[in-house]
């Protein structure tokens, strides 16, 4: 196996939206803890989201490790350019024709004149796809390759089809032929809702659900 890589010192620099505390809570990494470039690496991702999540889309964090000494212990350094913060400005929904706006805003998670969080975004658009009404969803700011400290969100949707048909004929021996249509509407009155009407016949039952 070898000798065990651990942590000698830990240090966190360039941060100033975040505290050195708040920062060093969102890691796992710490002085005599087990050492590896992997759970560097991971630690690195967790502070670029925490960073991404509060608006600094721009940030950058790098991992700067020293020699190890004799022990096999290494120092470890996490160095921060924060970049600038962006806040929303305004959302717009693009797409929706037939979907109510307030059942729309309800999933928005993303509010104006706050800060532009990545996760937010995702989190948006998880929602919209749930409600099961959208082919299509895609949560954006309006120009993503601008380091701006105001940004337009731009929530796009295509609608799915409201009605489908399915219908099917079959034989069976007490039956004899029997058949089923069903009708859904997939977004009742705009509200998201889903109506079904279902219904089977054969020469001897005939069955209808709603």
């Amino acid at each position: 196996e070898g000798p065990l890589s651990r942590i000698r010192s830990l240090e966190i620099s360039g941060n100033s939206a975040w505290t050195t505390a708040d920062l060093m809570s969102r890691i796992r990494l710490a002085p005599g803890k087990p050492y590896s470039p992997a759970l560097a690496e991971q630690d690195r991702q967790s502070l670029l989201s925490a960073y991404n999540d509060r608006g600094y889309l721009w940030a950058q964090v790098a991992v700067q490790v020293g020699s190890p000494d004799e022990a096999q212990t290494y120092p470890v350094e996490f160095r921060i350019q924060e970049g600038i913060q962006s806040v929303v400005e305004r959302i717009l929904v693009l797409g929706n024709e037939r979907t109510r706006s307030s059942v729309i805003e309800n999933k928005i998670r993303l509010r104006e004149n706050e800060p532009l969080s990545l996760g937010k975004m995702l989190q948006t658009q998880q929602a919209l796809y749930g409600l099961g009404v959208f082919d299509q969803v895609r949560v954006a700011q309006r120009n993503a390759d601008a380091a701006v400290p105001f940004q337009d969100v731009v929530i796009r949707l295509q609608e799915s089809k409201r009605f489908t048909v399915r219908y099917g004929l079959g034989y069976q021996e007490r039956e004899r032929v029997r058949g089923t249509l069903e009708f859904t509407h997939v977004n009742l009155l705009g509200l998201a809702r889903r109506a079904q009407i279902r219904i089977r016949g054969s020469s001897i039952e005939q069955q209808a659900l709603l």
